[in-house]
């Protein structure tokens, strides 16, 4: 019985060996298959915003309503504001996988959602009632544009990564509602952009792309930062 403890021993430790060997080469077939070099990416995007030049429209509204007529003198303002939805649009970018675990690229994303304007007043003539309604007054739009460096975590299958870049942000706005709300506006400004994902690859060449941004808005646009989401196809050339 001692003399079959060696060969026990030994067995383990081969066994552990060849463990070891079969990792070690799988981490080095996961680092070269991936693919470095040009990439391009496309899809979908969607944005959720805080505009601080509607924030000041709100607070002014109950005011210029008024003023202009389109409430009542003694009219109680229960509700008085514009609202977006969504931002909805597309993303596309253009990049450099110059190592396994470091890319630069460039990005353009479109956003744009509808406006309602919704009103609800107590009129002096009617003071039991609640007139309420709600209108579509236009629409908000926005864009950016980022160069980001990113840096990826994993090369295997799934490849999360981490991203910061600096960029250039724009919103418009357009309403409807001429007479009372401000026919447009349109601002540009500097943004960072600070940023995960997630490359799924599918092959060597394509991948599932899933990522999202946050963009710190600076200058006339300080108080309009956005976070934005993507989901698209990225293949590599």
């Amino acid at each position: 019985m001692g003399a079959s403890h060696p060969k026990i021993g030994l067995r383990t430790m081969g066994l552990s060996l060849l463990c070891l060997v079969g990792l070690s080469v799988s981490t080095v077939m996961a680092e070269s298959s991936v693919r470095t070099g040009l990439y391009g990416r496309a899809g979908a995007a969607v944005g959720v915003s805080q505009s601080g030049r509607l924030d000041q429209l709100n607070a002014a509204l109950p005011g210029l309503l008024i003023r202009r007529g389109i409430v009542p003198a003694g009219s109680q303002i229960l509700e008085a504001r514009v609202e977006t939805g969504t931002l909805l649009g597309a993303s596309v970018g253009l990049g450099w996988r110059f190592h396994p675990r470091f890319a630069f690229e460039g990005s353009f994303d479109w956003f744009e959602a509808r406006a309602d304007f919704t009103l609800r007043v107590i009129s002096p003539s009617l003071p039991d009632e609640v007139l309420a309604g709600t209108t579509e007054a236009g629409n908000v739009s926005g864009w950016t544009f980022v160069c980001e460096a990113k840096g990826y975590l994993a090369t295997g299958t799934f490849q999360p990564y981490g991203s910061i870049g600096l960029g250039v942000m724009g919103e418009s706005a357009n309403f409807a509602l001429a007479s009372v709300l401000p026919a447009s506006w349109s601002e540009m400004a500097f943004a960072p952009r600070f940023g995960a994902g997630l490359d799924l690859a599918l092959t060597p060449r394509v991948a599932l792309n899933l990522d999202a941004g946050y963009l710190l808005g600076t200058g006339t646009l300080a108080s309009d930062d956005l976070i934005s989401l993507r989901l698209g196809i990225l293949g590599r050339f």
